[in-house]
Protein backbone atom coordinates (compact mmCIF):
# COMPACT_ATOMS: atom_id res chain seq x y z
CA UNK A 1 0.00 0.00 0.00
CA UNK A 2 1.39 3.00 -0.59
CA UNK A 3 2.22 5.45 1.37
CA UNK A 4 -0.12 8.57 0.54
CA UNK A 5 -3.01 6.06 1.12
CA UNK A 6 -1.94 5.69 4.70
CA UNK A 7 -1.50 9.35 5.04
CA UNK A 8 -5.46 9.78 3.17
CA UNK A 9 -6.63 6.72 5.97
CA UNK A 10 -4.66 9.06 9.33
CA UNK A 11 -6.22 12.33 8.03
CA UNK A 12 -10.08 10.64 6.74
CA UNK A 13 -10.27 8.83 10.19
CA UNK A 14 -10.54 5.84 8.67
CA UNK A 15 -12.15 3.00 11.00
CA UNK A 16 -10.00 0.60 13.18
CA UNK A 17 -10.98 -1.99 11.36
CA UNK A 18 -9.84 -0.35 8.02
CA UNK A 19 -6.25 0.81 9.96
CA UNK A 20 -5.56 -2.42 11.06
CA UNK A 21 -6.48 -4.53 8.14
CA UNK A 22 -4.18 -2.43 6.32
CA UNK A 23 -1.21 -4.00 8.69
CA UNK A 24 0.06 -2.16 11.73
CA UNK A 25 3.82 -3.56 10.62
CA UNK A 26 3.45 -2.75 7.05
CA UNK A 27 6.84 -0.26 6.53
CA UNK A 28 4.62 2.32 4.32
CA UNK A 29 3.60 3.52 7.68
CA UNK A 30 7.19 4.86 8.69
CA UNK A 31 7.10 8.46 8.26
CA UNK A 32 3.65 8.42 8.25
CA UNK A 33 3.35 7.71 12.05
CA UNK A 34 6.80 7.55 13.55
CA UNK A 35 10.50 8.91 11.61
CA UNK A 36 12.32 7.04 9.80
CA UNK A 37 14.17 4.29 11.73
CA UNK A 38 17.12 3.88 10.12
CA UNK A 39 20.27 4.61 11.94
CA UNK A 40 22.19 7.67 11.04
CA UNK A 41 26.01 8.36 12.01
CA UNK A 42 26.79 6.02 14.96
CA UNK A 43 25.16 2.93 13.32
CA UNK A 44 28.23 0.71 12.28
CA UNK A 45 26.80 -2.31 9.81
CA UNK A 46 30.43 -4.39 10.20
CA UNK A 47 29.75 -3.52 14.53
CA UNK A 48 26.36 -4.75 14.36
CA UNK A 49 27.42 -7.90 11.83
CA UNK A 50 30.27 -8.95 14.69
CA UNK A 51 27.61 -8.60 17.60
CA UNK A 52 25.25 -10.66 15.31
CA UNK A 53 27.68 -13.49 14.77
CA UNK A 54 28.83 -13.05 18.39
CA UNK A 55 26.04 -13.15 20.59
CA UNK A 56 23.08 -13.36 18.20
CA UNK A 57 20.98 -11.93 16.20
CA UNK A 58 18.90 -11.26 19.33
CA UNK A 59 21.16 -8.91 21.12
CA UNK A 60 22.14 -7.41 18.03
CA UNK A 61 18.45 -6.40 18.00
CA UNK A 62 18.61 -4.59 21.55
CA UNK A 63 21.91 -2.98 20.83
CA UNK A 64 20.07 -1.32 17.87
CA UNK A 65 16.57 -0.33 20.05
CA UNK A 66 18.66 0.94 22.58
CA UNK A 67 20.23 3.23 19.89
CA UNK A 68 17.26 4.30 18.83
CA UNK A 69 16.10 5.08 22.39
CA UNK A 70 19.33 7.37 23.23
CA UNK A 71 17.95 9.49 19.93
CA UNK A 72 14.79 9.40 21.37
CA UNK A 73 13.25 7.56 17.76
CA UNK A 74 11.67 4.55 19.67
CA UNK A 75 9.28 4.90 22.97
CA UNK A 76 8.55 2.43 25.22
CA UNK A 77 4.81 2.87 26.75
CA UNK A 78 5.62 2.56 30.07
CA UNK A 79 5.00 4.56 32.84
CA UNK A 80 1.98 7.25 33.71
CA UNK A 81 0.00 8.28 32.13
CA UNK A 82 0.55 6.43 28.98
CA UNK A 83 1.08 2.82 30.11
CA UNK A 84 -1.98 0.12 30.25
CA UNK A 85 -1.81 -0.47 33.64
CA UNK A 86 -2.22 3.47 35.08
CA UNK A 87 -5.31 4.16 36.05
CA UNK A 88 -6.95 6.38 34.17
CA UNK A 89 -11.06 5.65 33.82
CA UNK A 90 -12.74 5.56 30.95
CA UNK A 91 -16.44 4.03 29.17
CA UNK A 92 -16.50 1.92 26.45
CA UNK A 93 -20.14 0.93 24.94
CA UNK A 94 -21.74 1.66 27.90
CA UNK A 95 -19.37 0.36 30.64
CA UNK A 96 -16.61 1.66 32.82
CA UNK A 97 -12.94 0.97 33.03
CA UNK A 98 -10.05 1.48 35.32
CA UNK A 99 -7.27 1.05 32.75
CA UNK A 100 -6.71 -0.39 29.78
CA UNK A 101 -5.40 -3.22 31.00
CA UNK A 102 -8.32 -4.01 33.25
CA UNK A 103 -10.29 -3.66 30.22
CA UNK A 104 -8.07 -6.31 28.06
CA UNK A 105 -8.12 -8.63 31.31
CA UNK A 106 -11.57 -8.54 31.63
CA UNK A 107 -12.30 -10.06 28.02
CA UNK A 108 -10.31 -12.96 29.64
CA UNK A 109 -13.49 -14.32 31.02
CA UNK A 110 -17.17 -14.12 30.31
CA UNK A 111 -18.50 -14.52 33.40
CA UNK A 112 -20.66 -10.44 33.95
CA UNK A 113 -20.00 -10.23 37.72
CA UNK A 114 -16.24 -11.30 37.47
CA UNK A 115 -15.74 -9.23 34.27
CA UNK A 116 -16.72 -6.41 35.51
CA UNK A 117 -14.71 -6.56 38.88
CA UNK A 118 -11.77 -6.77 36.63
CA UNK A 119 -12.67 -3.62 34.73
CA UNK A 120 -12.42 -2.07 38.35
CA UNK A 121 -9.51 -3.66 39.28
CA UNK A 122 -11.10 -5.23 41.89
CA UNK A 123 -10.45 -8.59 41.71
CA UNK A 124 -9.58 -10.75 44.37
CA UNK A 125 -8.83 -13.82 42.34
CA UNK A 126 -5.15 -16.22 43.48
CA UNK A 127 -2.74 -13.91 43.30
CA UNK A 128 -5.20 -11.31 41.27
CA UNK A 129 -4.05 -13.08 38.78
CA UNK A 130 -6.19 -13.49 35.27
CA UNK A 131 -5.39 -16.12 33.19
CA UNK A 132 -7.28 -16.71 29.79
CA UNK A 133 -9.22 -20.03 29.41
CA UNK A 134 -7.24 -22.95 27.37
CA UNK A 135 -10.54 -21.92 24.63
CA UNK A 136 -8.82 -18.94 21.97
CA UNK A 137 -12.29 -16.99 22.05
CA UNK A 138 -14.32 -14.40 23.97
CA UNK A 139 -17.82 -12.81 23.90
CA UNK A 140 -18.23 -8.90 24.30
CA UNK A 141 -21.10 -7.23 22.75
CA UNK A 142 -23.15 -10.26 21.71
CA UNK A 143 -20.16 -11.29 19.28
CA UNK A 144 -17.78 -14.22 19.75
CA UNK A 145 -14.20 -12.99 19.24
CA UNK A 146 -10.82 -14.99 18.57
CA UNK A 147 -8.01 -14.00 20.28
CA UNK A 148 -5.66 -11.85 18.44
CA UNK A 149 -7.68 -11.41 16.01
CA UNK A 150 -7.81 -8.25 14.10
CA UNK A 151 -11.91 -7.96 16.06
CA UNK A 152 -9.66 -8.22 19.32
CA UNK A 153 -7.05 -5.61 18.30
CA UNK A 154 -9.82 -3.31 17.32
CA UNK A 155 -11.33 -3.95 20.80
CA UNK A 156 -7.89 -2.74 22.18
CA UNK A 157 -7.62 0.30 19.91
CA UNK A 158 -10.84 1.37 20.94
CA UNK A 159 -10.12 1.32 24.51
CA UNK A 160 -7.02 3.11 23.74
CA UNK A 161 -9.08 5.71 22.17
CA UNK A 162 -11.38 6.23 24.70
CA UNK A 163 -9.06 6.46 27.16
CA UNK A 164 -7.05 9.57 25.28
CA UNK A 165 -9.86 11.26 24.24
CA UNK A 166 -11.24 11.88 28.40
CA UNK A 167 -7.82 12.71 29.68
CA UNK A 168 -5.99 15.80 29.38
CA UNK A 169 -2.47 14.55 30.64
CA UNK A 170 -2.74 11.53 28.74
CA UNK A 171 -3.20 13.52 25.30
CA UNK A 172 0.08 15.62 26.64
CA UNK A 173 2.45 12.55 27.36
CA UNK A 174 1.23 11.40 23.91
CA UNK A 175 1.79 14.74 21.87
CA UNK A 176 5.57 14.77 23.93
CA UNK A 177 6.64 11.34 21.89
CA UNK A 178 7.02 13.33 19.31
CA UNK A 179 7.66 10.79 16.31
CA UNK A 180 8.80 8.37 18.12
CA UNK A 181 7.89 4.83 16.74
CA UNK A 182 5.99 3.46 19.97
CA UNK A 183 6.30 0.19 20.91
CA UNK A 184 5.16 -2.59 23.65
CA UNK A 185 7.34 -5.39 24.72
CA UNK A 186 4.44 -8.41 24.89
CA UNK A 187 3.57 -10.34 21.63
CA UNK A 188 -0.23 -9.93 22.30
CA UNK A 189 -3.53 -8.27 20.77
CA UNK A 190 -2.44 -5.23 23.80
CA UNK A 191 1.16 -5.25 22.71
CA UNK A 192 0.45 -4.71 18.83
CA UNK A 193 -2.55 -2.86 19.09
CA UNK A 194 -2.14 -0.28 21.80
CA UNK A 195 1.39 1.77 20.16
CA UNK A 196 -0.28 1.50 17.36
CA UNK A 197 -3.60 3.24 18.25
CA UNK A 198 -1.31 5.65 20.01
CA UNK A 199 0.62 6.94 17.23
CA UNK A 200 -2.49 6.97 14.60
CA UNK A 201 -4.52 9.30 17.77
CA UNK A 202 -1.33 11.29 17.93
CA UNK A 203 -0.96 12.37 14.41
CA UNK A 204 -4.72 12.90 14.53
CA UNK A 205 -4.01 15.58 17.44
CA UNK A 206 -0.99 17.21 15.91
Amino acid sequence: MAKPSLEGMIRGRAPWETLFAADPLHPGWEEVLYERQALSGRYDPVEDERLTRTHGPSYAHWIRHGRLRAEGRLCLVSGEPLSSETRRAFELDGAPYASVRAFYDSLKVDDVVTRARIAACAYDGPKGLIARPSRAIFRYGGLVVDVGSLEHCVLVARATEAKVHAHDDVRRALLATKRARLYMGAITALGRAMPFALMVLRERLR
